[in-house]
C-alpha cells in the first residue's frame, strides 16, 4: 500500500504543477497586454519629452540668433556713433544705438 501512496502523492504533485502551469499559460496573454500597454505609455512619455526638448532647442537657437543679430547691430551703431562726422550722422547713430539697445532689452 505504501508504494501506491507514494505514486498518489507524486500524481497529486504533478497535477498541482500542471494546474499552476495551465493557469500561468492562460494569464500570459493578459500579462503580455499589460506589459505592452505600460511600454506604450512610457514610449509616449519619452516621445513627448523629446518633442518638447526639440522645440525648446529650436527656440533657444532662434533666441541665440536674435541675440547675435542684435549684438552685431548694436556694435555697428556704436561704431557709427564714434565715426559720426556731423550732427545728422550723430543723431542717426544715437537713434540706431537706442533702437539696438531696446531690441536687446538693455
Amino acid at each position: 500500500m505504501i508504494p501506491d501512496l507514494d505514486k498518489l502523492i507524486e500524481l497529486q504533485v504533478t497535477d498541482t504543477n500542471l494546474r499552476r502551469l495551465k493557469k500561468s499559460i492562460e494569464t500570459a496573454e493578459l500579462r503580455r497586454a499589460e506589459i505592452e500597454q505600460e511600454f506604450e505609455q512610457h514610449a509616449f512619455s519619452i516621445r513627448e519629452i523629446q518633442n518638447k526638448r526639440d522645440s525648446l532647442n529650436a527656440k533657444r537657437a532662434d533666441a541665440e540668433k536674435q541675440i547675435a543679430e542684435n549684438k552685431t547691430y548694436l556694435e555697428r551703431a556704436e561704431r557709427n556713433l564714434k565715426h559720426a562726422q556731423n550732427s545728422k550722422e550723430y543723431e542717426t547713430a544715437i537713434g540706431d544705438r537706442r533702437s539696438a539697445k531696446a531690441d536687446r532689452g538693455v
